[in-house]
């Protein structure tokens, strides 16, 4: 099994909250996941966190925006909001 697969597959059992996840094409690791009051695109995800979250109101347009999505890099549109997370470098020196 290829890394990037044994990863979103320990990424599926350590967040069970998300909908989906899924490998892309630059061998980063996505997810979809319910919030509150949206949807949110996880990208760049790691056992311990992911880099960039991206929510939506419409949750149709976030699946959407789910399965059209190639690379940790991109940035899907239609997002409301987005939020740096802890894999980000400049986050990671805070948590040590």
């Amino acid at each position: 099994m290829h890394a990037a697969e044994r990863l979103a597959n320990d990424i599926r059992r350590l967040h069970p909250n998300y909908l989906q996840v899924r490998v892309l094409a630059d061998g980063s690791v996505a997810a979809l996941q319910d919030l509150l009051f949206t949807r949110a695109i996880v990208l760049g995800c790691e056992r311990e966190g992911w880099a960039n979250r991206y929510c939506f109101e419409n949750r149709a347009l976030a699946d959407q925006r789910f399965a059209e999505v190639q690379s940790e890099d991109d940035v899907p549109a239609g997002h409301v909001a987005t939020r740096v997370g802890i894999t980000h470098p400049s986050v990671k020196l805070a948590w040590k």
